[in-house]
């Protein structure tokens, strides 16, 4: 009978301490670590922008995911990137921060290559020159 109290104790013991070391370890802060290793590819790829200058809009397929380089008004005066499909929140993500203006060219571009997810084509419309307005011809 002492054994099996003994047995149940150590036991209840050993789940305890590997609870206690799993959550001590285990990444509980806002970004997943899917988020990060996107924000990580973002900054890859922002990070070579300052060897070539952008010049138009660009999709960029990188291993799984696609990026979009945007010529941009940022303080740096290179471009920026945009992350077209995240599969971690937040769902939107650029780097560095900064203004840019897209065509409707551009957003058309981007959405036909059809990797963009509907919350970056959001923010892109948002980003875009609008249409001109053609009065009714009398």
């Amino acid at each position: 009978m002492r054994s099996y109290l003994f047995l149940t104790f150590l036991g209840l013991l050993v789940f305890f301490v590997g609870l206690f070391f799993f959550l001590l370890l285990h990444d509980t802060s806002d970004q997943s670590i899917e988020s990060k290793a996107e924000w990580a590819d973002l900054q890859n790829i922002e990070s070579n922008l300052h060897s070539k200058p952008v010049t138009e809009a660009t999709v960029v397929s990188v291993d799984d995911r696609a990026f979009l380089e945007i010529p941009g008004s940022t303080s740096s005066g290179f471009g920026l990137v945009v992350l077209l499909r995240a599969k971690a929140e937040p769902y939107y993500k650029q780097m560095p921060e900064g203004t840019y203006q897209l065509t409707q060219r551009d957003l058309a571009k981007v959405t036909a290559s059809g990797v963009a997810s509907s919350t970056v084509l959001a923010v892109l419309s948002s980003h875009t020159e609008p249409k001109p307005f053609y009065p009714a011809q009398p």
